[in-house]
């Protein structure tokens, strides 16, 4: 379509051979159906760069509706050498239709329809499809899609739809309208969805975590951990499962859904592979609190330490002294 971006993609080979590095000796070019080259503002290109060794890609992007021959140019040499067509390369016909937008017709969903202003990430993704007159998907919209007065909610292109994140965070409690637009036009089927945000959690709740286990020995073990929340009153608040969000410093642990059985939040805590010590934090209600979790990557019945203290004997007041704790296995050092 005028003005719609499209992705081209030039495999270079010698026989078999994909051949690299050759980024700057290739030029993208544009043909009309009489074999010229295209004139150069009506038409817009990246430079063609490596993904995959040998292959090459750019968008093209082209402003006036026709039948076009995309082609590839080579710079035998380089330097200050011209850039020449290919022998042997059969060019790739583009078509490219008007305006498209009187002809989509769309789908727009969202994972969820109610937010928490006080849940820490709550958040939810919105799913455009957007399909021909055939009822094929129409690729390469993105930078020509919006959402009426949102302007911060920006559309990227996934598998076979549009995705965007709508985000509860920096939004005032309150009813939102989420109406997609393409070129600043509705679509067809794309209906508008309506989204909550609501702010109406209990105030003053008190956050404790515990766990079943103080330390985990990877691979073998998981751990359980209960998310105590209170009122002011001291009762258990239920309700929350599915507010609670849960984070780990450094990254490794695998954190399970959060259940809820009346009041009493607990979530698997797969271990890591990596020993470290883990910093597990629960947030709600625009809360949080965190305990440590200490992976150890060997059981401490296997491991020998000993501590000792230089110098030795009795010591004076503002005298330095240097602790030092070792731990080996077999006699050896254990890191």
């Amino acid at each position: 379509y005028e003005g719609v971006s499209a992705t081209v993609t030039f495999a270079a080979k010698h026989g078999s051979q994909d051949l690299a590095d050759l980024e700057d000796d290739l030029q993208l070019v544009l043909l009309d159906d009489q074999g010229q080259k295209l004139s150069a503002d009506l038409w817009s290109a990246d430079k063609l760069a490596e993904g995959k060794t040998g292959t090459y890609n750019a968008k093209l992007v082209v402003g006036k509706a026709g039948t076009y021959q995309v082609s590839v140019y080579y710079r035998k040499g380089g330097g200050t050498a011209l850039y020449a067509p290919i022998q042997g390369l059969k060019s790739a016909q583009l078509v490219v239709t008007a305006d498209p937008n009187a002809k989509l017709h769309g789908s727009f969903t969202a994972d969820k329809t109610g937010l928490s202003s006080v849940i820490i990430g709550d958040a939810t993704d919105l799913h455009l499809k957007i399909l021909s007159e055939a009822g094929s998907f129409v690729s390469g919209l993105a930078d020509k899609l919006t959402l009426a007065d949102l302007s911060d909610v920006k559309f990227e292109q996934d598998t076979g739809e549009y995705k965007a994140h709508f985000a509860a965070k920096g939004r005032q409690p309150g009813r939102y309208v989420l109406k997609p637009l393409y070129n600043n036009k509705a679509m067809a089927g794309a209906d508008p969805l309506t989204i909550t945000i609501s702010q109406n959690l209990p105030e003053q709740s008190k956050i404790t975590l515990s766990l079943a286990k103080p330390h985990l020995v990877v691979p073998e073990q998981n751990d359980e951990l209960t998310i105590s929340i209170l009122d002011a009153k001291g009762k258990a608040v239920p309700g929350l499962g599915n507010q609670i969000e849960l984070s780990a410093e450094p990254a490794g642990l695998v954190l399970g859904t959060v259940t809820d059985a009346k009041g009493t939040y607990k979530a698997t805590i797969k271990a890591a592979k990596k020993p470290e010590s883990y910093l597990i934090t629960a947030h709600v209600a625009g809360r949080s609190a965190s305990i440590k979790l200490a992976v150890l990557g060997e059981d401490p019945k296997h491991l020998q330490a000993s501590f000792t203290r230089a110098p030795l004997g009795n010591i004076a007041v503002g005298q330095d002294v240097q602790l030092s704790f070792a731990i080996s296995k077999d006699s050896k050092p254990y890191e």
